[in-house]
């Protein structure tokens, strides 16, 4: 079976494309051809080949690209064309498409034999500014297409431009061009959203996959005693690192390290300094041996998301190296943690509530170590990277068939 995977980035930018590069390897290892479509950004970190690309708007520098490639992009029509005629995958996968790319080619491929899954790694096709977040609140305004309120309340980043894109985009591919319906299965990564997305009108046909791993790669540790804790992930406002800076910026018995990149770097560093705070350190990104060193040395660590993660693939990691997660209350993170069982929950935003978990583990090591024995074992049960294959290839074989009766018009099946 031959895989086309469309992606905005096509290097290890963050949790969407470590799932993304984590799909591909199992697909390859079990003889697959796997093809990728995405723009040249940083294409040279791309290990797998053969990678089709288009240029990545941002480094043209040139705002009325930005501007037009939200809406259409001629480059990747014909980029998309070339690769149907030559390569004639069987299955055309997409991820994040939004923005650097535009969802505007997926009517073309409803052209061909080739069925369209679509990983669903954010809320963008119910929530214009992605997060289904209104200043800090779980937001469902935008539900069943009223996206104007995108618009109303500047939610895109608070930046009112950005606003009046996303809200154009929205009715644009969403309302006007329905181009959920040129796709045969999308792929949420838990219940919760799933749950999400049919609660906000959503009418495309859902099939629940959770990200995975391959456990062979993740040694664990069971026996960690030091006062060191780490979060690890993107760097941004949405992750509630300031509830988590607030937690522990008094707590001079422990070691804590931030590890990643985004756009509150610079303020973190700042607010480290400021307060001399010289027990918390911030670390560059990482590559996987390295960063998996770190984690298998932490007692915890820290999921403290402030808007309603899919999945946390965070935290999925930390499990299969032997970790316990302190995770906040929310979106998929229940799913994965188990409060006193592989770890501790706590509200989201509560500083005091999170600084409580974090005093439990820090006094009781044994403790910790056994909530991360647990959490191995529940990745070894349920996000295995064998068993996620039969599961995707289940999808794979569906969609193959949803897309034969379209094209002999029987219509769609049902699941």
């Amino acid at each position: 079976m031959k895989i086309l995977f469309i992606n905005n980035y096509l290097y290890f930018r963050g949790g969407a494309e470590v799932s993304l590069f984590e799909t591909s390897k199992i697909l390859k290892d079990n003889g697959h051809t796997v093809l990728f479509l995405g723009t040249d950004y940083l294409t040279d970190k791309c290990y797998f080949h053969p990678v089709h690309t288009i240029k990545n708007v941002d480094n043209a520098r040139q705002y009325s690209s930005k501007f037009t490639r939200v809406f259409y992009s001629k480059d990747l029509s014909d980029k998309l064309k070339q690769i149907i005629h030559h390569y004639k995958p069987s299955i055309i996968h997409l991820n994040n498409v939004h923005h650097k790319l535009s969802p505007s080619f997926i009517p073309l491929i409803n052209n061909y034999n080739s069925p369209i899954v679509w990983s669903l790694r954010d809320y963008k096709l119910i929530c214009p500014s992605y997060m289904m977040n209104n200043n800090g609140k779980f937001c469902q305004l935008c539900s069943n297409g009223k996206y104007y309120h995108c618009l109303l309340n500047n939610c895109f980043k608070k930046n009112i431009l950005k606003s009046i894109i996303g809200t154009i985009e929205s009715y644009l591919f969403n309302k006007y061009f329905k181009i959920y319906r040129h796709v045969d299965v999308f792929i949420p990564t838990s219940k919760f959203m799933k749950d999400t997305f049919i609660n906000a009108g959503f009418k495309g046909e859902m099939i629940i996959l959770p990200n995975f791993l391959n456990i062979e790669e993740y040694q664990s540790n069971f026996n960690v005693d030091r006062n060191y804790g780490i979060y690890f992930g993107r760097l941004s406002r949405e992750k509630g690192l300031f509830t988590l800076l607030k937690a522990i910026e008094n707590n001079k018995n422990l070691y804590f390290d931030f590890i990643g990149d985004g756009e509150l770097k610079s303020e973190i560093r700042n607010y480290i300094v400021e307060k001399n705070l010289n027990h918390i350190n911030i670390i560059d990104h990482l590559n996987r041996s390295a960063l998996n060193r770190k984690v298998r040395e932490a007692l915890f660590v820290v999921l403290p998301s402030e808007w309603p993660e899919a999945f946390g693939r965070t935290a999925l990691e930390a499990m299969a190296l032997g970790r316990p997660v302190i995770g906040s209350k929310i979106g998929g993170i229940p799913e994965l943690v188990i409060d006193g069982h592989n770890g501790l929950l706590f509200k989201p935003k509560s500083v005091a509530e999170l600084k409580e978990k974090i005093a439990i583990l820090q006094n009781d090591h044994d403790y910790a170590n056994r909530l991360g024995h647990n959490g191995k074992k529940i990745v070894i049960q349920k996000f295995s990277s064998d068993y996620a294959y039969n599961q995707l290839m289940a999808i794979y074989e569906y969609a193959l068939k949803k897309k034969d009766a379209k094209m002999r018009g029987y219509g769609n099946l049902k699941t």
